[in-house]
């Protein structure tokens, strides 16, 4: 999933924020209900991500932004979601 920033982050925009490289979908569902992502930018690509994660338990997802795609790809940048 193409987005601007190059992972997701936990408390994106204060002084505090941090790099997530690898979340489940247990730790996902547990940052939205915490309000870990602001709706219409981060929220729906983690929601797509579990929605896709349930159906495909083997499968994951990767986030991303298009300048880091190769690094992504390469394990190198983006945050990773699986079951």
């Amino acid at each position: 999933i193409l987005t601007g920033v190059e992972c997701v982050y936990r408390n994106y925009g204060s002084e505090n924020q941090t790099p997530v490289t690898a979340m489940t979908v247990a730790e996902a569902k547990a940052e939205i209900n915490q309000g870990q992502f602001e709706a219409g930018t981060m929220l729906p690509k983690i929601e797509a991500a579990i929605t896709y994660l349930e159906k495909v338990k083997k499968g994951r997802v990767l986030i991303t932004s298009m300048k880091k795609v190769r690094d992504a790809v390469k394990g190198r940048a983006g945050t990773v979601i699986t079951q």
